[in-house]
């Protein structure tokens, strides 16, 4: 059966930029990719004689990048039929390819502890478009799977998202945003909030473009799958 979302969702969302959906994983699907992302990241810093435990914002974040294209569980996760139904409604395209994942994970130390410097999405207002080296991208979701305390709680965040400015993070587990990539969203709660875990997943144009972008943290990242600036992203299609 299709998933279809209300015509008022989708028109929520083509005005503002996003929308969040609540309850869109179950308990098994929570409790299964929240265990793989801290599976997987656990698996990258070991490399570097880090305990996933002990790790700052900014190390996750440079580790914790495309982390589904060794995890079959992950693959299978973000091209569900349900997830790409609700892509597909709200990008109004009927093609679709996975642009990148990233993980978000802290843990007992803030990054308001640490002395090390985020990444401007961190701090200022900025679009993937902006900070990403996939050129036709169209939509980010971000999706909350585990959480001390809820982001939104907080009393600047619910004010700011009053004023209608995006913090793309979802107030509970198993519920996702999904927000437009063209928009300005800002991370700047998550660095103040211990023991977090967000999966962003984005998908694009079936003919998404490898291009030099300076502000994109992994820009370099996939010439070491043999692409250079220029090229178009490979990846399955959904066709819908």
């Amino acid at each position: 059966m299709r998933y279809d979302l209300p015509p008022k969702l989708v028109s929520f969302y083509k005005d503002k930029g996003f929308i969040e959906l609540e309850n869109l994983l179950s308990e098994e699907e929570l409790y299964e990719i929240s265990r793989e992302c801290d599976s997987l990241l656990k698996q990258k810093l070991k490399s570097h004689n880090l305990a996933l435990s002990e790790v700052s914002l900014k190390t996750s974040f440079q580790e914790g990048w495309n982390l589904h294209e060794d995890s079959p569980i992950l693959q299978k996760f973000i091209s569900q039929k349900k997830l790409i139904e609700i892509v597909s409604q709200l990008t109004g395209l009927n093609k679709l390819k996975v642009g990148f994942t990233q993980v978000f994970r802290t843990f007992d130390k803030t990054q308001s502890e640490s002395d090390e410097t985020l990444p401007p999405l961190f701090y200022h207002y900025t679009s993937l478009d902006d900070v990403s080296c996939l050129q036709g991208l169209q939509i980010g979701c971000m999706i909350h799977l585990v959480s001390e305390r809820a982001i939104s709680q907080d009393p600047l965040v619910d004010i700011e998202h009053a004023k209608g400015i995006l913090h793309p993070l979802p107030m509970h587990p198993k519920s996702i945003t999904f927000f437009n990539s063209k928009f300005p969203f800002s991370l700047d709660p998550l660095p103040d909030f211990s023991h977090q875990l967000y999966l962003l997943v984005t998908f694009g144009r079936e003919n998404m473009v490898y291009v030099d972008q300076p502000k994109d943290p992994h820009n370099h990242e996939l010439k070491k799958q043999g692409l250079v600036f220029g090229d178009v992203k490979p990846g399955k299609v959904f066709i819908l």
